[in-house]
């Protein structure tokens, strides 16, 4: 009826709504089986309207059970076209809406999962960021202590290199100093004769002979040690002969090479220029050498290192580097270019090869390779551009 009152039930709707005995329902009103008043009001609504309309809600049963389901009503109208009655289908639809229920719930919690994981992640990979970067700086600080300490052990080799002329120098020049006090007495008191102006002659001319290539000697290691120590301090670009310049590298390094019995030896055309960075290039000649003289040949060993550096074609260099030292195994050969790696501690920092190594291939955007064997010494070969690639700074 208009009302809700339940005129005709089939047994199906018996059986959704519990009821065993249909009888004891008849007349009864269908609000009385609705759960709230919000669902009351919301099926009094509906009912208004004529059309064939579904609503959900929830209704108890006659055993107090609460269900879920979808009600189906329109208007039956009588043969003048009146309103008769509601003709009603009702649908348990309880599992579809625990599943829904069910479903929710999963998808809630699982959103609350992926936020805290969500969190966690980027709580995680800011940590990563942050930790990255602390290394980065870290990277940064090792090389450049690897650079000074490789310029303070240049320092040191060079100041004892020089103290040899230095002191012969001085020496021959004491002796002349005397000899010209004597001559500048005997002029005073007139008591210089043929014989003493031409032994006094020859004593400075022996004097100033010992004096000068000593000097030469000496200038000359202080200016290849100023070009190489201010280039391997500094990322400046220049162009530069090469072989000039390992010429100077190698002057630089011949305190640590007159400890040995190593021979080095150098095959460069004379015309070869490079635009590119001094500073690094003496890092890669400074840092091999110095890998070999430590790791190849043990202290009294007789040896022969060979650097050969020619064009591979119109816009490349190839850079070999040959030492016939001990020679490596295949697992520490893998290795080389990690850092911190050393067959040796507490010679060396294990950061040589790895420095020598970003230099090629990030700096001077090259590529580098090294082939081994245990007893048959080691080779390096390097190829980067005739023309370096821009600096980060030059960019």
């Amino acid at each position: 009826m208009a009302d809700g009152t339940i005129l005709e039930m089939n047994r199906t709707y018996g059986d959704i709504l519990h009821i065993s005995n249909q009888s004891g329902v008849f007349r009864k009103n269908v609000f009385d089986i609705l759960i709230s008043d919000n669902a009351a009001q919301n099926f009094a609504t509906v009912l208004q309207q004529a059309d064939l309309k579904y609503f959900e809600t929830q209704v108890c049963c006659t055993d107090d059970v609460v269900i879920w389901v979808l009600i189906r009503w329109q208007v039956v109208k009588d043969k003048d076209g009146g309103f008769k009655y509601y003709d009603c289908s009702m649908i348990d639809v309880t599992d579809r809406k625990n599943s829904e229920v069910a479903l929710k719930s999963a998808h809630d919690n699982l959103e609350h999962i992926v936020d805290v994981r969500t969190q966690e992640l980027v709580a995680a990979n800011q940590e990563l960021l942050a930790t990255l970067d602390s290394l980065k700086k870290t990277q940064t600080q090792l090389v450049q202590t690897e650079k000074m300490a490789s310029l303070g052990s240049l320092v040191a080799g060079i100041a004892h290199e020089i103290n040899t002329p230095l002191g012969v120098s001085v020496t021959a020049a004491s002796y002349l100093q005397q000899r010209t006090d004597e001559f500048i007495r005997f002029y005073a008191d007139d008591k210089l004769d043929a014989q003493y102006l031409e032994d006094y002659v020859q004593d400075a001319s022996e004097a100033v002979s010992i004096i000068t290539p000593n000097l030469m000697r000496a200038a000359q290691l202080v200016k290849s040690f100023k070009q190489v120590s201010v280039d391997q301090s500094s990322a400046e670009r220049r162009i530069f002969n090469i072989k000039q310049y390992l010429g100077e590298i190698v002057v630089s390094l011949r305190p640590n090479l007159k400890k040995t019995n190593i021979v080095l030896t150098v095959n460069c055309p004379d015309d070869l220029n490079w635009d590119g960075f001094p500073g690094a290039f003496a890092q890669i000649v400074t840092n091999l050498i110095m890998n070999s003289l430590a790791h190849a040949y043990e202290p009294d060993s007789v040896g022969t290192i060979t650097i050969g550096i020619e064009r591979y074609n119109e816009n490349n260099l190839i850079f070999s580097y040959t030492d016939d030292g001990k020679g490596m195994d295949q697992d520490v050969l893998a290795k080389i270019f990690d850092p911190f790696f050393t067959t040796r501690r507490g010679v060396g920092s294990g950061l040589g090869l790895y420095i020598l190594y970003n230099i090629v291939t990030q700096q001077f955007g090259g590529s580098v390779d090294c082939v081994s064997e245990l007893g048959k010494g080691s080779k390096f070969t390097m190829c980067w551009a005739l023309n370096a690639p821009l600096s980060v700074k030059e960019k």
